[in-house]
């Protein structure tokens, strides 16, 4: 083989007999070899198989036979431009035939991969029509041909083979002569040879034919094919910055020097082009200085796991191939068999090790190897991204640039006004930006990343932060920000997908970091005026706090539940936008944000950074528009602002619309199916016509509708369907349909969703099975934590709508989790459900579907003022009726509503929601004393004499005004109270609040009595500090971010201060002091709330309880009817675990447990389960005659409970197992086994295990 692989192209031509089962050799010889193309016969792949090939584009045709044989594949190095080319001539389907066009630099390859079955007959035209040269210019055809001719290598000549010959005589292509037979044939059988290859006379002599001793395990040896001057198309190398090995000290002394040395004047339109190239030329040097990079390898090798030992026998097989290629005798081809079986014996157990290997590493960490990806990759879920590279697909990639590019008209730019300039942008909101940017997402052209911003010395960001003023103030920005780089991301395709259309891309915009962290402060702003101004509707969500998919899922399904009551039915279209972001008019959005009141600096940046910018990818580019920019942070908000017009049209009666970003739900409901249909035609139209103006268009495809509750049969629903005047298809009404990740049926029974739920949830758990067995892979901690981290949220995810619709979700779904939990535990089938849940400390499905559906509702309610309406309607109807399932809904909402009741919590109203904390609403915050780090380096004296000493000279009275000293207290039986003491008067007060409340929000809700009580006393002093010694409280106030929903303690808190100020121009401050430090007027107000805590309840109590609070209270429940669950389980089974194991909820005994062999959790579960792979379990599973014991007499039944502690086969060993645990014989060890468990036990008991053996096997 040449060394210059880079001028040749290499294509080896095979015939797999099932590639499914010998993958890992022939892409193990298709690295070794820097094959480029590889052309396989009868790949018997079924249409569901999944081909894991990395580095190639697998091509197959799976034309499979009843059984489930042949079939083509083609892989083609993804650094290839290709695509699959139809070949209409092929009117006979028992012949397969695929053709791929291969581009390289200077020309194009069709290779056409070929599979004839035997034993069939075909017309002469058939194989004139294979080899007509009018298909390509440049034409390699290779494959298995099941024809005989001494032509190609074999050793006579049947009917097929003198067709291909007489055929090939007058075509243009010409047979590449190979060296010998292509398939193993017998000794003393002629010589086999039915793979040939052909190629174009343009292609001929640079083309070369090798027979390899190989056979990667079928019974037809590799073809080699090299074609010499194919000059391929270069790759550009991709190098990405390391941070893991950046030297921050010396990026940041980079900067320093620099920029120190250079003066800057004050930033005008002159120089700031010139400031910014510096600043940005600056950043980059010490990141090349100080960072390394590493180039990204597009090519990954096949099998990590190959090692010596394969080397070692795939070369002893290729030695007795090559043997019995020279000599074929009888002893050569036995030789040759046995080294082939062992070969793949061998292959086979290594990699079978290394997996176990690796499964055994696995950890929820990212080191060694991180769980969490594994999972996704053995569940199917995920799979290697793949770009296409505009280098290699120039063609396809300039037709989705300009695809999504639009000429944006000249806008006239708008007038600002210097004195109506926003309030410049503070350093600590630059900070809290940089702050929320956590990950490094792909840099723009500028190749600056989050990671640098974060590190540049204060120099530097201080540059930055008065750029990103001026930039804002002025309506300017440099020419670096305009340039948006854009790659594209290849779709993911059915394996099974036959379809020679070319690949479907995605494009991305990589937009520059430093401009995404001024949008994002920008956005701060604009989000608060929107939200402060109710701009948008309330049943507008997505990209707002407190507005997820959830809120719509849930108004949507009390609005169907509401209506069906009221004796309504309810018909819902479901609309999907085309391109909705890219179709963005800016000049419409532009006229919108005018109409909402937004500052004109904001609409001004808005109509600047989007109207026009050059996109390129490297090769090609294109100046103009693509709506709002996919990879900006501003574009989800403004998209809501664009849009939100279109739930305040003038619909029909009885139609409301609900929508999540871009996915947008059209309701109508009345008592008549047909009026139904009536008013959403009409609603649709007049929803056109505005989405004409916003330049919007709906995929009529996609679009579905569903009606509920209407009584019709499937039949009489199809004539259910929308004609629009603007479209020629029609719009369907469908059974089933997904909605925000939520399978929707007619009836809203939740039966499709379970269903689509536990066929997702079972791809996860068959991947936990994959990473361990009962004897090896990874902790079963980490499988726990896959399950309860993974799995779980899966089952979650809208739980409180889809679980209730029937009982029958909860079974199946809980049917799921004991596979789960069996496979977490290495536990048999016959395992009691009770004690594979007490053994992970799991709760039953059911206990914490309710505990989910309960924190969802009661979260959904207090900050939902739709929702807490239509709850109310639904749980209240005029019209009551005794129907299930619905009755489920309404009893799990009344008594959700209930304990919301009961526990006095407080109901957030749209004021608080729509508030936005902003930076002149900032507090005066100390959270720390300098002198004191720890309270418990110090004696008691000290600590007072140092926080007197702070307060003294920090806060003096003739200056700070009074002193407020607050404290929260909460007693033993659970009694709670708020107080505080005012220094100047000398006075206290207090006041006992809601046993829930956290001592967190109890010490809030003193420092807001303190405040109030300050503005309500005309005589009190107007400045004051607040002195509290809960840190936490004050790091609530003090952590606050611009654009931050505080809960809404605080928000009163912000409100207290603000009257203070306005009314008063007071001058509030807020101090942490040490608790305990014998300050006093810390001690009376910590003595006043405990002593207001112990007092009888008054009629009232004062302090709403918050969320999290009502949280805490719903988990203690939870954990109550877990228990309670759980007694009345244990009663009928589960009592050998319970005896071991009293506690559910305890931790698991293997949380931070090791073992050097995996079998020792496993076995340890079976005993405190008390059931194992014994011979009892074995005669329950039909596989085995009898249940009895074959060592002891009188037909005693082998469970656990005698292998452990009766079999006379083991007295001997259990004797000197009593003597190591110290415990009395004739002691049952399940009675010595008591959690918590101490391991030197385990490990005894477990080697005793060990030793018992039924049969020459464990016996547990």
């Amino acid at each position: 083989m040449s060394n210059n692989t880079d001028s040749q192209l290499t294509v080896i031509n095979w015939n797999a007999r099932s590639l499914a089962n010998k993958i890992s050799e022939i892409m193990q010889f298709a690295d070794e070899n820097n094959a480029d193309i590889l052309t396989i016969q009868e790949s018997w792949l079924t249409r569901e198989k999944t081909l894991k090939a990395p580095n190639y584009q697998a091509y197959r045709f799976d034309n499979t036979d009843i059984y489930g044989r042949r079939g083509l594949v083609t892989l083609v190095r993804d650094t290839f431009p290709s695509k699959k080319v139809p070949l209409g001539f092929i009117n006979n389907t028992e012949v397969e035939l695929m053709a791929v066009e291969v581009t390289l630099a200077n020309r194009s390859i069709l290779i056409v991969n070929i599979y004839v079955p035997p034993g069939l007959r075909l017309p002469r035209i058939f194989w004139d029509n294979v080899f007509d040269q009018s298909l390509h210019p440049h034409v390699i055809l290779c494959g298995d041909l099941n024809a005989h001719h001494p032509l190609w290598g074999s050793g006579d000549t049947d009917l097929r083979g003198q067709q291909i010959f007489d055929s090939m005589l007058d075509s243009p292509l010409i047979l590449i002569e190979n060296d010998g037979e292509t398939r193993i044939s017998r000794p003393g059988h002629n010589k086999s040879a039915t793979d040939a290859a052909f190629s174009s006379a343009s292609l001929f002599s640079n083309l070369t034919i090798q027979i390899l001793n190989e056979t990667a395990g079928s019974d037809h040896f590799l073809m080699k094919i090299v074609l010499q001057n194919a000059e391929k198309i270069p790759i550009i190398p991709i190098f990405k910055w390391n941070f893991k090995k950046a030297d921050w000290q010396k990026f940041d002394h980079i900067i320093f020097q620099k920029l120190s040395s250079t003066q800057f004047d004050e930033i005008t339109n002159v120089n700031f082009q010139q400031y910014y190239d510096l600043w940005e030329s600056t950043i980059l040097e010490a990141a090349t200085e100080a960072i390394p990079q590493k180039q990204i390898n597009s090519r990954t090798k096949s099998n990590l796991w190959w090692n010596e030992t394969c080397e070692e026998v795939t070369n002893n097989k290729r030695q007795a191939i090559s043997t019995w290629r020279r000599s074929k005798t009888l002893i050569n081809y036995q030789s040759m068999k046995q080294a082939t079986q062992h070969a793949r014996a061998t292959i086979f157990s290594v990699k079978r090790s290394a997996w176990r290997d690796l499964c055994q590493q696995l950890s929820t960490t990212s080191q060694p190897i991180s769980a969490w990806n594994m999972l996704s990759i053995m569940n199917g879920n995920r799979s290697r991204t793949k770009f296409v590279k505009p280098e290699t697909e120039p063609q396809l990639c300039s037709t989705v640039l300009s695809s999504i590019t639009r000429p944006c008209p000249l806008l006239t730019q708008m007038p600002l006004d210097p004195q109506t300039a926003p309030h410049p942008f503070t350093l600590t909101q630059l900070e809290h930006a940089l702050a929320r940017r956590v990950k490094d997402t792909c840099p723009g052209e500028d190749k600056i990343s989050y990671s640098m911003l974060k590190r540049m010395p204060l120099m530097a960001k201080s540059l930055l932060l008065k750029m990103y003023n001026f930039c804002y103030q002025s309506n300017s920005m440099p020419s670096q920000w305009l340039k948006i780089k854009i790659i594209y991301v290849k779709k993911h395709t059915a394996p099974d997908s036959n379809s020679s259309a070319p690949p479907s891309i995605r494009p991305l915009s990589l937009i520059s970091c430093p401009v995404k962290i001024l949008n994002s402060m920008i956005g701060q702003q604009l989000e608060s005026h929107v939200e402060s101004n109710f701009n948008l509707p309330t049943t507008q969500h997505g990209f707002r706090k407190r507005r997820s998919c959830l809120n719509c899922l849930s108004e949507m399904y009390l609005r169907i539940l509401a209506g069906r009551d009221e004796h309504l039915t309810t018909m819902c279209c479901f609309l999907d936008i085309t391109g909705a972001f890219n179709a963005v008019k800016i000049e419409e959005l532009v006229h919108t944000m005018k109409l909402a009141g937004i500052s004109p600096f904001t609409t001004a940046w808005v109509q600047k950074f989007f109207s026009s910018k050059t996109y390129t990818d490297g090769v090609n580019s294109s100046y103009g528009s693509q709506g709002l920019d996919q990879g900006s942070v501003l574009s989800p908000l403004l998209f809501n602002l664009y849009v939100h017009v279109l739930h305040n049209l003038n619909f029909s009666p009885g139609t409301t619309v609900l929508s999540y970003a871009d996915d947008f739900a059209l309701l109508v409901q009345s008592k008549d199916v047909l009026l139904n249909l009536t008013n959403m035609r009409s609603n649709l139209e007049t929803l056109l016509q505005t989405f004409a103006k916003l330049g919007l268009q709906i995929n009529v495809n996609k679009t579905k509708i569903l009606s509920f509750f209407d009584g019709l049969s499937d039949h009489q629903r199809l004539d259910l369907t929308i004609n629009l005047a603007s479209h020629a298809e029609p719009i369907c009404t469908v059974k089933t349909t997904k909605y925000l990740g939520i399978m929707l049926d007619d009836r809203l029974r939740g039966q499709c969703h379970t269903k689509s739920v536990i066929d997702r949830c079972n791809n996860d758990v068959r991947a936990l099975k994959s990473m361990k067995g009962s004897g090896w892979g990874n902790h079963p901690e980490v499988q726990e934590a896959l399950y309860k981290f993974a799995i779980l949220p899966k089952i979650f995810y809208g739980a409180h709508l889809y679980c209730w619709g029937l009982k029958a979700n909860f079974d199946k779904l809980q049917i799921l989790q004991n596979t789960a939990l069996r496979q977490i535990l290495g536990a048999v089938k016959s395992s009691p459900i009770p004690s594979l849940h007490s053994l992970t400390s799991t709760p039953y499905l059911d206990v914490q579907l309710h505990f989910e559906t309960t924190r969802t509702w009661c979260r959904l309610i207090i900050y939902d003022t739709n929702i807490r309406n239509s709850v109310n309607r639904f749980i209240s109807p005029p019209h009551q009726r005794n129907l299930m399932p619905w009755n489920r809904y309404r009893e799990i909402l009344h008594e959700i509503t209930t304990i919301m009741h009961d526990e006095d919590v407080h109901l957030n109203s749209e004021e608080e929601n729509s508030y936005r904390h902003h930076p002149s609403n900032s507090l005066q915050v100390c959270p720390t004393i300098p002198t004191v780090d720890k309270k418990t380096n110090f004696n008691p004296h000290q600590l007072q004499a140092l926080v007197a000493e702070h307060i003294e000279l920090k806060y003096p009275p003739e200056y700070s005004g009074d002193r407020l000293f607050t404290d929260g207290s909460k007693l033993g039986s659970g009694a709670t109270s708020s107080a505080d003491y005012r220094e100047s008067d000398n006075t206290a007060n207090g006041l006992k609040v809601n046993n829930s409340c956290s001592v967190f929000n109890a010490e809030l809700i003193a420092i807001d009595l303190a405040l109030k009580r300050m503005y309500d006393d005309p005589h009190s002093l107007n400045d004051a500090v607040v002195l509290s010694d809960s840190r936490s409280a004050l790091q609530s106030l003090h952590q606050l971010k611009s654009g931050d929903n505080p809960p809404y303690i605080i928000q009163s808190i912000i409100k207290s201060v603000n009257n203070l100020k306005r009314d008063r121009a007071a001058n509030i401050q807020f101090q942490w002091i040490a608790g305990h430090s014998f300050i006093k007027g810390n001690e009376i107000a910590d003595n006043t709330a405990k002593l207001i805590a112990s007092q009888p309840d008054p009629p009232h109590k004062h302090g709403l309880v918050t969320y999290p609070d009502l949280v805490r209270q719903l988990k203690l429940k939870k954990n109550e009817n877990w228990i309670q669950q759980h007694t009345l389980k244990t009663e009928a089974v589960g009592h050998w675990t319970k005896s071991i194991i009293p506690d559910p909820t305890v931790q698991p005994w293997y949380c931070n447990i090791t073992a050097s062999n995996p079998k020792f959790f496993s076995t340890v579960n079976r005993i405190i389960i008390g059931h194992g792979n014994t011979p009892f379990f074995q005669h329950l599973m039909a596989k085995r005659a009898t249940p009895y014991c074959l060592n002891c007499p009188n037909e005693q039944v082998a469970d656990v409970d005698h292998l452990l502690n009766f079999c006379t086969a083991s007295i001997a060993a259990r004797r000197s197992l009593y003597q190591q645990l110290g415990i009395e014989i004739g002691t049952s060890i399940q009675d010595h086994l008591r959690y918590p468990f101490k391991q030197e036990d385990l490990n005894i008991i477990f080697s005793y295990v060990e030793s018992i053996s039924d049969g020459g096997r464990p016996a547990i």
